[in-house]
């Protein structure tokens, strides 16, 4: 086994498990920590039968309502269940919660394989294949939000109306709980978001949370998505928010700490990176909900979002509970995040 001290856990009761819980694999032969992923720590177990993923709640005391992997075991197990598979996510295997086996509970899922893209640049992929991939991730989201939460069992997990101030609340308070220093762009940001409220809501939909290049897997060719990964924050809001989220790459520069977007690059001739717009109108022509007259507004939010976002991360690491190594990336991307927000407030 190749894990962090912190995450480390003996292989052998795991083993055992396994060939009870999910006998098609095989005996187990090698586990692997993956450097991908800043929440919840992730393993790839390579079997007799095959490869599988495993996910675990982290150790060590958490903030409130977070690393619910027991949420993402919901959302894999009703997406899969889709038939043709509109959002693709990898087949849930196994949950466990005796903790006894890998110090927190679990659950495992069939490995994918394929590109998987740290950032929005695509690094690797030419300029002729990413307009596909562009297009592929936005047609999925829009896949995602025009799934009807109750007709696959997903209708309780989240309230219906309220989720924009929810989040704005929920995530205020998580940068608290991990702040380090002081960050004024991030408080003039949140402050300004705290007194907004959207004058109408999008239907109800299934929002990821998380939507990012980093949290899918691509097919072969990178024209087609195979799994959308990291299900830990979806819950039950308005569509706008996942939008808005995933749209924080084109107004990320390539500089920008931590999630360099390609803001300076959509212009280039031949680059092969669509413009905002360009992506908006994907989403919206395979079904998406209407885009809002405030966008800039929404896009803030986003922006917010991933700066308090990624303050718990940097805290956790300064903590020595990071999932990833890349986690001193994000102090710094705090204010730089937070910055870009207080700017697209003011365009």
């Amino acid at each position: 086994m190749q894990a962090r001290p912190e995450h480390a856990f003996e292989p052998e009761a795991l083993a055992e498990w396994l060939r009870e819980a999910i006998p098609d694999l095989g005996p187990l032969k090698r586990i692997r920590q993956l450097d991908r992923g800043q929440s919840n720590p992730t393993y790839r177990l390579d079997c007799a039968g095959g490869a599988a993923a495993l996910r675990k709640r982290p150790p060590g005391a958490l903030l409130p309502s977070a690393h619910r992997i027991d949420r993402e075991w919901r959302f894999l197990k009703s997406l899969g269940s889709l038939p043709g598979l509109p959002v693709p996510v990898p087949d849930a295997l196994a949950w466990c919660d005796d903790v006894s086996l890998t110090g927190t509970d679990f659950y495992v899922m069939r490995w994918v394989d394929g590109p998987c893209f740290h950032t929005p640049l695509l690094d690797g992929l030419d300029a002729e294949r990413r307009p596909g991939a562009y297009k592929a991730y936005f047609r999925v989201l829009a896949a995602l939000h025009k799934q009807d939460p109750e007709a696959i069992g997903l209708g309780d997990m989240g309230r219906a109306n309220g989720y924009v101030a929810r989040q704005i609340r929920r995530w205020s308070a998580q940068y608290e709980a991990s702040q380090t220093r002081d960050v004024p762009e991030f408080d003039r940001l949140r402050d300004t978001l705290t007194a907004w409220r959207p004058p109408t809501e999008s239907a109800t939909a299934i929002a990821h949370g998380d939507f990012r290049f980093a949290n899918v897997v691509f097919a072969p060719g990178a024209g087609r998505i195979a799994a959308v990964l990291d299900w830990e924050l979806a819950t039950l809001g308005d569509p706008m928010a996942d939008l808005a989220f995933s749209c924080t790459a084109f107004r990320c520069r390539g500089s920008t700490p931590g999630f360099p977007g390609i803001r300076d690059m959509n212009r280039a001739a031949g680059s092969g990176f669509p413009g905002e717009e360009e992506a908006l109108e994907t989403y919206a022509a395979a079904g998406g909900a209407p885009v809002p007259g405030n966008w800039s507004v929404w896009i803030a939010y986003g922006l917010f979002r991933l700066a308090a976002i990624s303050q718990g991360v940097f805290k956790r690491g300064m903590d020595g509970k990071a999932s990833s190594s890349r986690w001193r990336e994000l102090g710094p991307a705090v204010d730089a995040l937070s910055r870009l927000g207080l700017e697209s407030l003011e365009a």
